[in-house]
């Protein structure tokens, strides 16, 4: 009788097959629970997947390559509807104590952020105020004094809201205060300012 030899014996006790089966699934860190349709049960385990901290890496590097080549449609439609939405603006204290229209808002617009920036030549500190008015502008007039207004006429009133002395090269945010009044408003408001100081700017943002 013809003797058959064990090829595999010089390979130990532990023969391991060129099939290698995954233990686990690396998308489900969790099991879904009973009772949830097949796309409930797809949302969970897409969840899960982005949650697992050895899949972390792998949809890092794919959101980095995705968004460098600019192939992403939704990140581009939400770049897109950044500029839609908001209106940048910007305005300067070209003289000092002299009244400017820093925007208008219109019914229904939203002024969402005022920054302020105190920069002159003379590196000073600059008193800077900023105020509302609602109604006909056109024969608009102030008096003003060391950054302040202290008469208006031709308007049935012009309302201070913010003010302070800005060290040089300071920069301030109104945005919290901008975000609680003056959202959707319900008639046409005109924002002004005054410098004590020539030279500081303001950008402004509407939406």
């Amino acid at each position: 009788m013809a003797i058959i030899k064990d090829k595999y014996s010089k390979k130990g006790a532990q023969i391991r097959s060129k099939y290698e089966t995954r233990k686990d699934n690396k998308a489900i860190k969790f099991a879904p629970p009973s009772g949830l349709s097949t796309q409930q049960k797809q949302q969970i385990d897409t969840r899960n997947y982005r949650s697992s901290a050895v899949n972390a890496p792998q949809i890092s590097q794919q959101t980095i390559s995705v968004s460098s080549a600019g192939s992403n449609t939704g990140v581009a439609s939400r770049a897109e509807s950044v500029t839609q939405d908001y209106n940048i603006g910007h305005f300067s204290f070209e003289s000092a104590n002299t009244v400017g229209l820093i925007t208008k808002i219109s019914t229904g617009e939203s002024l969402k952020d005022i920054i302020i920036h105190n920069y002159n030549t003379t590196s000073a500190e600059s008193t800077i105020s900023i105020y509302w008015s609602v109604g006909d502008q056109d024969n608009i007039s102030f008096t003003v004094s060391s950054g302040l207004i202290t008469v208006t006429t031709g308007v049935s009133y012009m309302t201070r809201f913010f003010g302070a002395d800005f060290p040089h090269l300071s920069t301030v945010s109104l945005r919290d205060i901008l975000f609680d009044n003056f959202s959707n408003v319900g008639k046409d408001i005109y924002f002004y300012g005054v410098s004590q100081k020539a030279g500081p700017n303001i950008t402004y943002v509407k939406g």
